[in-house]
């Protein structure tokens, strides 16, 4: 429709530039210039209705012929869905679980001694493949003292990580809170 509106914006453009010459070639002096293409100047009421009509029945036979096309069955996709895809939520409650398990094991590092009331400690963990701790910083807010933390830490490094069957949700970066 587009392409249809400037093919006939250029068709009206050539023909106004071709009445300016007619009438800066024909006529002296700008007042009567000015008479004259104003007399000449105005819309065509006829030519603007067979061109919406010629646009709108180029429109009908494009879609007219679109939709006579067949129609090819969809191609089969080199990547493969299962029709049983898992459910968003259940893998999320799972994720969830994994992430409580790693909590579990990280709050075997607490400090003897240190009771985890009011306590609070949030650990970054960088991991290997299972689940070897390659390092492990204390992030803030951290109610541990340094040696208490340094203690955990130390505890934590020593940590297999490993958590069997939830391999799939295995990240080599963790964040977990520790709290009573």
């Amino acid at each position: 429709m587009v392409a249809a509106f400037s093919g006939i914006y250029s068709l009206y453009l050539s023909h106004c530039r071709r009445i300016v010459r007619k009438v800066i070639a024909g006529h002296g002096g700008a007042h009567r210039r000015r008479a004259e293409l104003q007399k000449a100047g105005g819309v065509s009421y006829t030519a603007l209705v067979i061109a919406l009509a010629v646009t709108a029945s180029q429109n009908t036979l494009i879609n007219l012929a679109v939709r006579s096309m067949p129609k090819e069955p969809p191609m089969q996709s080199s990547v493969h869905l299962p029709a049983n895809r898992p459910d968003p939520d259940l893998e999320y409650a799972e994720r969830e679980a994994y992430q409580e398990e790693l909590r579990a094991i990280a709050m075997t590092a607490w400090p003897a001694g240190v009771p985890m009331d009011n306590n609070v400690c949030i650990v970054e963990l960088r991991l290997t493949p299972p689940g070897t701790v390659l390092d492990a910083n204390v992030l803030e807010p951290c109610t541990l003292d340094e040696a208490q933390r340094e203690m955990m830490l130390g505890e934590i490094r020593r940590t297999d990580f490993t958590i069997e069957g939830k391999m799939r949700f295995f990240t080599r970066h963790a964040v977990i809170g520790l709290r009573g």
